[in-house]
């Protein structure tokens, strides 16, 4: 398990374990890097080699993911990932109707500042990539049904993340995303969106199978073996109700507040030049948002160079 010590994930999985007896292992990998020496240029290229240049985080830590990812998979252990469990339930927030591919990218995909890209062309063309990379995944296009919305966790928003994650696991030992399953997959698209909502669905699950662990509070205010109180229902309800238009303005206010908070961080990452920045003629990273977003310009400018 990672995280830092006050997480909610690492707070409500200790108590998980504890209630059903399972032995559990915290790893905090920021506490891990502090132990290792600052990366120079040749750490990086070797966290290159060992990523193969495509690690959704990047590579500018100084070497505890490499580490932890070598150690739960040593000894022959299989590494089991969650990833991809969002399949039970309404991932989106999006409510019970025909959405758009463009719809949806301008709901859930509009976390970044129009400024951080320098091209207006760029821009949109980026805008039409996912529009078209959504359509193909499911096979629809236009008005789409929402059980053909529902396809798109699985069919693409998880292909982004874990075709990469996987393929860097399988290189350090044996490796299962057991929740991906193509006929999970298929059987949650075809559950009705009413049971997916509110987390009603995986609440219902979870005490199925393991009333006991179902009764660990969780981060949002309840128990699964309890389902979600009125509060919870509310605002999710209004959550899901509202229009593509105005979640991308939202998204794209709290991107501005947090490249705002965080420009400091912005260049250099201290170990390179960033005269010799092979991204800086699209991307203005000053307007990039989040940290998360630079370590992987960054790491476009390292395996460009």
């Amino acid at each position: 398990m990672y995280g830092a010590p006050g997480d909610d994930d690492v707070r409500i999985a200790s108590q998980a374990a504890g209630a059903i007896g399972v032995a559990i292992e915290h790893i905090d990998k920021s506490e891990l890097d502090r132990t290792l020496p600052a990366p120079d240029e040749a750490h990086l290229l070797r966290q290159c080699a060992f990523f193969d240049g495509i690690p959704i985080d990047g590579v500018f830590d100084r070497g505890a993911d490499r580490l932890t990812r070598i150690r739960q998979s040593a000894g022959g252990f299989v590494a089991l990932n969650g990833g991809g469990g969002e399949i039970f339930r309404n991932f989106f927030y999006l409510h019970d109707r025909a959405f758009s591919a463009a719809q949806v990218v301008r709901a859930f995909y509009s976390n970044w500042i129009a400024a951080a890209v320098r091209s207006r062309v760029d821009r949109r063309d980026y805008f039409d990539y996912m529009v078209d990379a959504i359509e193909r995944s499911v096979g629809a296009s236009g008005a789409m049904p929402r059980q053909a919305v529902e396809l798109i966790y699985p069919l693409f928003r998880v292909r982004y993340w874990m075709a990469r994650n996987n393929s860097i696991a399988a290189r350090s030992g044996s490796f299962l995303t057991p929740l991906v399953d193509p006929e999970l997959v298929r059987l949650c698209c075809a559950l009705p969106l009413g049971w997916k909502d509110y987390g009603r669905f995986e609440a219902a699950l979870l005490t199925r199978l393991d009333p006991v662990l179902a009764g660990v509070a969780l981060s949002y205010g309840f128990t699964p073996r309890a389902g979600p109180h009125r509060t919870y229902r509310a605002k999710m309800w209004f959550q899901q109700r509202r229009p593509p238009w105005l979640r991308e303005k939202s998204a794209r206010l709290r991107a501005w507040l947090g490249a705002s908070r965080s420009r400091e961080v912005a260049t250099g990452w201290g170990t390179l030049d960033p005269a010799a920045n092979p991204t800086a003629c699209c991307l203005r990273d000053t307007w990039l948002a989040t940290t998360d977003q630079r370590a992987r310009a960054a790491t476009l400018d390292l395996v460009t160079r």
